[in-house]
C-alpha cells in the first residue's frame, strides 16, 4: 500500500493556504472510501465472497486516493503528468534526516506496546491498547488542526494566538471532560468512542501536553531550524522510550500516561524556547512563546 499512501497530493493543498479544498479532498479520499466498504452491495459481495475482500479494499481506497489527488492537482492548476528530477545529494540527505526524525518521534508511542508486553498483565495491556487509541485519537486532531492554521503560522503574532485558542479550547474540553465524568458519571469516551479508560485526570495531563505547545514544533521548520528540532524530536523520544519500561514496573498504567503526558510537554516547551531565542534575536520581533 506504500505507493497508494504515497498519494497525498491533498497535503499540499493546506500548505498553499486552500484548507476547505484539502479537508474535501481528504473526505473523499477517506470517508467515501468507508462508505464504499460498507454499502449494502459490498457487504453482501464480502460476505458470500470473503477472499476477495483484500482486493476490493486496496481497489477501493487507491481508486478514491487517485480521484483525491486528480482534484487536488486540478485545484492547484497544476497537471498530472511531471518532470523526472534528481534531487542533489545533500536535499536527500536533509529530507531523509528531517522526516526519520519526526517518524521516530510520531511512531515512539505505538512502540509501548512491545515494551509493555514485557512487563505488563493481560489486564494492564487491555488497558494500554485503549490509551493508545485515545492517545492517537488527540494528537491527531492536533495534527489536523496544525495542518488547517499552517498557513498563518509565518505570522509569529499569529502563531502565539493560534496556539493559545487551542490550548484554552482544549482546557474547556477537559473541564467538561472531567464534570461529566465526577458528576454525573457520563464517560465522554465510553459513550462516543466505545473506548472505557478510568485514568480521567492523568488522561487530562496527557490531553493539556499536547495542547500546550502545539504549533510550535512546526513553527520551528518554518523558521528553518531543522537541526535543533531533529535533536529534540530524537532525543527525546530515545529517552521516553528507554523509561516506559521501569515506569512500568513501578507505577503500570498511570504512570504510562504520565510518562506520556510529560513526553508531549517537554517537546513542545523545548520547540517553544527555541522559536522565542530565534525571534528574539530578530528586529521588530514579536514573542511568540
Amino acid at each position: 500500500l506504500s505507493p497508494i499512501l504515497a498519494l497525498g497530493v491533498e497535503y499540499a493543498l493546506y500548505v498553499r493556504g486552500y484548507q476547505i479544498s484539502a479537508a474535501a479532498c481528504a473526505f473523499i479520499k477517506m470517508s467515501f472510501a468507508y462508505a464504499v466498504l460498507l454499502s449494502i452491495p459490498t457487504f453482501f459481495a464480502i460476505k458470500s465472497h470473503k477472499e476477495y475482500f483484500p482486493l476490493i479494499f486496496v481497489i477501493t481506497i487507491f481508486s478514491l486516493t487517485f480521484l483525491s489527488s486528480l482534484l487536488s492537482i486540478r485545484i492547484l492548476g497544476k497537471h498530472l503528468a511531471f518532470n523526472l528530477s534528481i534531487p542533489s545529494k545533500n536535499t536527500v540527505l536533509g529530507v531523509v534526516q528531517l522526516g526519520g526524525a519526526f517518524f521516530i518521534y510520531s511512531s515512539s508511542r505505538t512502540l509501548v506496546v512491545p515494551f509493555a508486553d514485557f512487563f505488563s498483565s493481560e489486564k494492564t495491556m487491555v488497558a494500554v491498547f485503549i490509551f493508545l487509541k485515545l492517545y492517537l485519537v488527540f494528537f491527531s486532531i492536533r495534527r489536523v488542526y496544525v495542518q488547517v492554521i499552517h498557513a498563518m503560522l509565518a505570522n509569529d503574532k499569529k502563531a502565539k494566538y493560534l496556539n493559545v485558542a487551542f490550548c484554552v479550547f482544549m482546557l474547556l474540553f477537559i473541564a467538561v471532560y472531567l464534570i461529566l465524568n465526577s458528576v454525573y458519571g457520563f464517560d465522554v469516551f465510553d459513550r462516543f468512542v466505545g473506548l472505557k479508560f478510568e485514568h480521567q485526570v492523568q488522561f487530562s495531563l496527557l490531553i493539556l501536553g499536547l495542547a500546550a505547545f502545539s504549533v510550535y514544533p512546526t513553527k520551528l521548520l518554518l523558521l528553518h531550524d531543522d537541526g535543533y528540532y531533529k535533536t529534540v524530536m530524537v532525543t527525546s523520544s530515545a529517552v521516553f522510550l528507554i523509561l516506559i519500561a521501569p515506569i512500568l514496573r513501578l507505577c503500570s498504567i498511570e504512570g504510562l500516561v504520565l510518562l506520556c503526558a510529560i513526553f508531549e510537554f517537554t517537546v513542545g516547551l523545548l520547540c517553544c524556547l527555541r522559536v522565542k531565542k530565534i525571534i528574539s534575536l530578530k528586529p521588530n520581533h514579536e514573542i511568540s512563546c
